[in-house]
């Protein structure tokens, strides 16, 4: 007997299982009648290769933007970023990454100087209310110590049942305004 073959479709209904039901991967393997590493290895494959997944942004687009952008998935992690964010970051974050949240910023700062825990950020907002937010200003302190301010601007996204996915943020340097 040969190896089973699954859909796209099939791998991304079992992943979501997992991770919006709640189902441990060993009971989704035993409900779909597959070895116990199956689901888990989607789920790897899938934060490591997002764009696999369902097509709710497009990569290109976000690329193309003069804007940094990155999103978020509705566990808060990073699917996808564009060399913008890059810059302004100082730093590339690995995506998927579920223990690196929120923000891919090194370190994040309130304009007063007061230290920002990425938990408490505006993507913690909008992913935990749903709501928008609107520029907000933040400091980034870049891993080599460079603090830039920004203008985030994040939204909410959601399927076509209205079920949230995700958000999206874009974000400006407001630098050469602050020094001006």
């Amino acid at each position: 007997m040969g190896r089973r073959r699954f859909s796209r479709e099939f791998k991304m209904e079992a992943v979501k299982l997992v991770r919006d039901q709640g189902v441990s991967a060993a009971q989704a393997a035993r409900d779909l009648d597959v070895h116990e590493n199956v689901p888990r290895k989607w789920i790897r494959d899938l934060a490591a290769n997002p764009q696999r997944g369902p097509n709710w942004f497009s990569e290109r687009l976000i690329e193309i933007l003069p804007a940094a952008v990155y999103v978020c998935d509705a566990q808060a992690v990073i699917v996808a970023f564009n060399q913008r964010a890059i810059e302004l970051w100082g730093r590339t974050p690995s995506l998927g990454q579920t223990d690196e949240k929120f923000c891919g910023a090194h370190k994040l700062f309130r304009p007063d100087g007061t230290y920002l825990p990425h938990s408490e950020t505006p993507m913690e907002w909008v992913l935990r209310t749903g709501q928008t937010a609107r520029d907000e200003e933040v400091i980034i302190e870049r891993p080599d110590g460079l603090r830039v301010t920004v203008l985030v601007n994040i939204a909410p996204l959601f399927d076509e049942s209205g079920r949230q996915i995700g958000a999206v943020n874009c974000f400006q340097d407001l630098s050469a305004q602050k020094h001006s």
